[in-house]
């Protein structure tokens, strides 16, 4: 939901959120239900083969190195060539896997890269794992002059036994983002630019690249380690984010700046995201991004097609005349037996481990809208999913189902607004509101609001016709509107990134301005209202100091903190919390680059609360799930027996816990949770 925006990197140092709960509620486990593509999966950062049995896969998806999707989908393990896939997560607390190392000459031993957990070991394939370095924004791992080296949060680290201890080889205060070793020399890419070289004398500068952007990739030539290539994290013309690429001749003395291809898809390349170089072809660089090419130092050659890539891995055959090419993207991952395989082969087919941006249920009926694919609905409750047509949905989005009568669907994506009359089974398409936050009012579900950059619209017949509301909103920057369930004459409007909240007690005829929440000091991603007493209003904010609560019990006009369950300390970077970061005021005291946001996901009452009881609140985040009893003041974990550990959006239905995650697909409480 919400408007786009633009953003520019920060450099953050490191943190590690905490969730601060009372207790784990008791008996909350969860059941994937999906989506299930037929042949892609979700966004994966980590492709390996065991090289004495290919048929042993290594598959894993984190937040990777700057301008990514997050996703804490964790590691799982094929033997059987990625027919089947089973999670080895069992001692890895942090899911955000950036790299995995495998040791070749035991191939029982595996070393895991995490986001804000450190660096963790396993010495059984992976059955379990043991946190060997704290060291947070662990990135890369890669065999160079000091053994296995490890890009962090705090620099390189080193370890000599593979990955069993570990000690600090280049220190820095801002993180190594990315490594690379070639012919005895060990490169390493800095947060704010900086690039260092270790060629047997000590990490020493190695030349300036101009401007402080992150670096994202680096690739020596094999065969002439003078020859690096760095690609950076950059804002391209219209604001989104790519990469670049440079190179240097002459082991960093000079860089230069190299011209990127077009494309031949729509022009659609988008930038360096990964780089290797050929195991057969002397100088052949592979870089990719929705599209890959081959450059030879002067000439780009377009190859094959292998999703929105974020890793690439290529491995040389026994006699060095051929080679085999694993990738992995945000669609998934892929093998083919050539950098222009026009058919790879998808890896991870039946795979859950989707980021699902927004859920709505109704019935058996589950509608969803997903990152980097169209939006995806099942009917029967998760055993069998479809991607409506002939609409191809934009990824992410917001969806909402009646919930008097789910034949009435709607789903809001970059591209417009679609309605529903059967199912979600098809759709009618319209241009506009795009990418609007959906409601709908409980009292009447036949009315539906629509909050964009477009304006605020009002659906009175089932999302079938909007019309722009022809009361007087109070900004035009809403983001969302939320409507009382007990008296829709309660209405509010919530511009995010002000971090204000608009009431009405009269339908929209008048508003008053909320007192008592953050402001521009903070970023509100949820509002609910209890179904018991409209005096009683939530919100979850995202400040520098964590995810914060905020109750009203005057129906929303003013508001006192009251609880924060998930802190911030300092912070590990991702790409939404980087833009986010970048559009505050930062309070009196902190550190821009070392204080950020727990990033809320969801907020929502369960609609239908036993008599007599307080309705349940449920919080999704980025670093956790929590549920309280008593209206927000204290919180319980019931993150459970979930994989993911990364969490977006809340739904109830009859009780049950609908949850869309990051890594993890959709997540349905296995018993009623209230």
């Amino acid at each position: 939901m919400g408007r786009l925006l633009f953003f520019r990197l920060i450099t953050c140092a490191v943190s590690v959120a905490s969730l601060r709960v009372e207790g784990t509620a008791a008996a909350v486990t969860w059941t994937p239900v999906g989506p299930v593509e037929s042949d892609d999966s979700g966004k994966l950062n980590v492709v390996i083969a065991d090289p004495k049995n290919p048929a042993i896969l290594y598959v894993a998806g984190g937040a990777g190195r700057g301008y990514e999707v997050d996703t804490s989908a964790g590691i799982y393990k094929s033997t059987n060539g990625g027919a089947s896939w089973r999670p080895i997560d069992v001692g890895l607390s942090d899911r955000a896997v950036n790299d995995v190392w495998l040791d070749p000459s035991n191939d029982g031993i595996l070393v895991a890269a995490t986001q804000t957990g450190g660096l963790y070991r396993s010495v059984n394939g992976g059955a379990t794992w043991v946190r060997e370095s704290t060291a947070p924004l662990a990135t890369q791992l890669v065999v160079g002059r000091g053994g296995l080296l490890a890009a962090t949060g705090i620099g390189v680290l080193a370890s000599t036994n593979a990955g069993a201890t570990w000690t600090v080889s280049y220190s820095s205060t801002v993180p190594v983002n990315a490594i690379a070793s070639a012919a005895n020399v060990d490169y390493a890419g800095r947060a704010d630019g900086m690039m260092v070289a270790n060629a047997g004398a000590g990490w020493k500068a190695a030349g300036t690249i101009p401007g402080s952007d992150a670096i994202h990739g680096i690739a020596i030539d094999p065969l002439s380690p003078g020859t690096v290539y760095a690609s950076r994290n950059i804002q391209a013309a219209g604001g989104y984010v790519t990469q670049d690429l440079w190179r240097t001749t002459d082991s960093g003395a000079a860089w230069k700046s190299v011209a990127l291809p077009a494309g031949t898809s729509s022009g659609y390349f988008r930038g360096s995201q990964v780089m290797a170089f050929s195991a057969i072809t002397p100088h052949r660089l592979y870089v990719g991004g929705v599209q890959q090419f081959a450059y030879d130092g002067a000439t780009w050659t377009p190859e094959g097609y292998f999703g929105d890539e974020r890793s690439i891995n290529v491995v040389p055959s026994a006699d060095k005349k051929s080679e085999q090419i694993y990738i992995g993207s945000d669609q998934g991952a892929y093998y083919a037996t050539s950098i222009g395989d026009a058919s790879p082969k998808s890896l991870t087919t039946g795979l859950e481990i989707n980021v699902v941006r927004r859920v709505a249920v109704g019935g058996t009926r589950i509608a969803t809208t997903i990152q980097d694919f169209s939006a995806a609905i099942t009917e029967n409750s998760g055993a069998s999913w479809l991607f409506p047509q002939p609409n191809d949905f934009v990824e992410n989005g917001d969806v909402a189902i009646n919930p008097a009568n789910p034949n009435y669907c709607v789903i809001s994506d970059p591209d417009g607004y679609n309605f529903s009359s059967n199912g979600c089974l098809s759709f009618t398409h319209y241009a506009a509101p795009s990418n609007a936050g959906l409601a709908i009012d409980a009292e009447h579900p036949a009315d539906l609001y629509a909050a964009s950059a477009n304006g605020v619209f009002r659906s009175t017949n089932d999302g079938a016709s909007l019309l722009a509301v022809g009361r007087t909103w109070p900004s035009t920057t809403i983001d969302f509107v939320r409507v009382d369930p007990r008296n829709d004459a309660n209405v509010f409007a919530v511009d995010e990134y002000a971090g204000v909240v608009y009431v009405s007690h009269n339908g929209g005829a008048t508003w008053t301005t909320a007192t008592g929440l953050p402001g521009i000091y903070g970023f509100i991603q949820g509002l609910a209202i209890d179904p018991s007493s409209s005096n009683t209003v939530v919100v979850a904010a995202e400040t520098y100091y964590g995810a914060t609560i905020y109750r009203s019990g005057n129906g929303g006009l003013s508001f006192a903190q009251l609880s924060m369950p998930i802190q911030s300390d300092a912070h590990a970077r991702s790409p939404e919390l980087f833009f986010r970061q970048a559009r505050r005021v930062v309070p009196r005291g902190f550190d821009p680059g070392v204080y950020a946001f727990v990033v809320v996901g969801g907020l929502a009452f369960n609609p239908h609360p036993p008599a007599g009881a307080d309705p349940a609140l449920v919080l999704s985040t980025s670093r956790g799930l929590a549920i309280s009893y008593d209206l927000g003041a204290q919180w319980q974990n019931i993150a459970g027996n979930a994989l993911a550990t990364s969490f977006e959006d809340v739904a109830w239905s009859n009780g049950y816990l609908f949850i869309a995650t990051d890594g993890q697909g959709v997540l349905r409480s296995s018993s009623a949770v209230q």
